[in-house]
Order: structure tokens, then C-alpha cells, then sequence
């Protein structure tokens, strides 16, 4: 049964949930990372999102929720501070050398 649903701009890849369960960080493509409240799941609402050089292909939260590591197809690894979801901030970045399309911790 559908629950709720939000329609993102990009082409939604790979996706995580905080450790609550109330934010989905998702990695949607030409969009780059897009952050979701989903703790009302009838109406998710965009907390906040930050747009990737290439295409966001997959995304990983560290434990403390407040890194965001992106793997963004031909630009590798990026990596941004989520510590304000409505501002999220580019922490720094590290070349593959080829394209990222996943990321583990």
C-alpha cells in the first residue's frame, strides 16, 4: 500500500535513512544528494539538497549524521556536511581516477 510519495527532479538511485528513521538522504543523480523528511510519511517534505559536479550514483551517512560520502559518477567521491540539512556544504572531494558509482563505510 502506498503510504506517501515525493517526486525528486533527478533520477533517484541509492538512498539511506538516519539512524531514526525521520530522513532519507538519496542520491538522485543530475540532482546530487536530495534530503527528505520522512518522519510524516503521508506528506514527505525536501529538508534540503546539494547539487553534485557530475551524477550522484550512490550515498552513505557516517554514524554521528553528520557526513554525507557521495559516489558521483566521473567527478568520484564527494563529501558534504550535513550537520545543517538545510545547508549542506561541500567538505572536500578525492578523485577515483575512474567513475564512482557506489559507496561503502
Amino acid at each position: 500500500m502506498l503510504v506517501g510519495r515525493y517526486n525528486t527532479f533527478g533520477y533517484a538511485s541509492k538512498f539511506v535513512f538516519s539512524s531514526d528513521g525521520n530522513t532519507l538522504y538519496l542520491a538522485d543523480y543530475s540532482s546530487g544528494l536530495v534530503i527528505i523528511d520522512i518522519s510524516t510519511p503521508q506528506v514527505p517534505s525536501l529538508i534540503g539538497s546539494y547539487i553534485t559536479p557530475s551524477g550522484a550514483y550512490g550515498v552513505i551517512v557516517s554514524s554521528d549524521g553528520n557526513t554525507a560520502y557521495i559516489a558521483d559518477g566521473a567527478s568520484g567521491l564527494i563529501i558534504v556536511d550535513i550537520t545543517n540539512p538545510v545547508t549542506p556544504s561541500l567538505i572536500g572531494s578525492y578523485d577515483t581516477f575512474n567513475s564512482a558509482y557506489g559507496v561503502e563505510l
